[in-house]
């Protein structure tokens, strides 16, 4: 049985010329249903609409809960391409900004860097990162669906920048914001990056609406 059985990860990466599931924790399915290959971003397509990066993450929301991902360049087996590390949290269910950010440093160790993927080292890289093995809840994470203006549709993406880990930190901590609702996914990079000529997509530019909640022991 998965010791944390509120997040689910999946390590994905280029498999024959294609993006395809690696490693997923728990190994043997759990409570919470991620359809890894269907409902996540290509890593390649989302990272490669920047200039001057070789990083990037994603958050997604649905009615599970939310999925928030890593994009890089592979520099231990630069052949594979990229890597995407994902963090699947149930809905209802929270992590921190510092957690996650610290979860994403620690997997990318564990998965990538020493090619240890099972769930031992999965749930040891997270206990490292300081994840709960018992669930934050907050409603703040519970999922809602969005609510658009007659006729109007969910666009592909938009994208946010961070100047500064503290800010980085901050937009992982409240990814429930009402600018999210009109796109299936949001692209946070660097404030130092810029999209590629051609490539059109909205810039999210208002500030973080934090919503805090007081847990009692």
């Amino acid at each position: 049985m998965a010791k944390f059985n509120y997040i689910q990860v999946a390590l994905r990466g280029d498999v024959n010329n294609a993006t395809r599931t690696i490693y997923s924790y728990p190994a043997g399915g759990g409570n919470v249903e991620a359809r890894w290959d269907s409902t996540l971003v290509e890593p390649g397509a989302a990272l490669q609409r920047f200039l001057n990066t070789s990083e990037c993450y994603v958050m997604q929301s649905v009615r599970r809960g939310r999925y928030f991902s890593m994009i890089a360049r592979n520099t231990v087996d630069p052949s594979s391409g990229y890597y995407m590390i994902s963090i699947f949290v149930e809905a209802g269910c929270s992590l921190s900004g510092k957690q996650m950010l610290s979860a994403f440093s620690a997997l990318k160790k564990t998965l990538v860097e020493e090619g240890k993927r099972d769930d031992e080292a999965v749930e040891a890289a997270l206990e490292s990162a300081g994840v709960p093995v018992e669930p934050v809840r907050l409603d703040s994470w519970n999922y809602v669906a969005p609510v658009l203006p007659e006729g109007q549709q969910v666009v592909d993406a938009a994208y946010r920048t961070y100047i500064s880990i503290q800010e980085l930190e901050s937009i992982f901590s409240f990814p429930a914001q009402p600018d999210y609702d009109h796109y299936r996914c949001v692209i946070v990079v660097s404030a130092t990056t810029s999209l590629r000529p051609g490539i059109k997509m909205t810039r999210l530019t208002t500030p973080i609406k934090k919503q805090y909640t007081v847990v009692f022991p």
